[in-house]
């Protein structure tokens, strides 16, 4: 399986011989294997989870179940947060693909 950076790398026409020293020490420090971070399933299912939340919060009038209003809000932030991370690596590849087309 080739490295995801391999393919960056790849994608724009470049190889890991032709980054220099600093481009290199930027490269071990980002190789880490974001397949299991960037898993489709893992995707759908937080966003199964966020969209369940959020149906269930609107049945709960805050008013009488101040309790539960407050404990579905906190598990919807917490899922909104973790679907922000899982989509950080997407986000972080668009960036450094539109830096290196600048490169060239």
């Amino acid at each position: 399986m080739q490295n995801p950076l391999d393919k960056l790398l790849e994608k724009q026409g470049l190889k890991y011989e032709d980054l220099n020293y600093s481009e290199r020490e930027t490269y071990h420090s980002t190789n880490f294997n974001v397949d299991a971070i960037n898993s489709g399933k893992l995707k759908e299912h937080v966003t199964e989870m966020k969209n369940s939340i959020a149906m269930q919060l609107t049945d709960v009038d805050p008013i009488q179940e101040p309790h539960k209003d407050l404990q579905l809000k906190a598990r919807l932030k917490n899922y909104i947060m973790l679907e922000a991370f899982l989509l950080a690596p997407e986000k972080a590849q668009k960036a450094v693909e539109d830096s290196l087309k600048n490169i060239k």
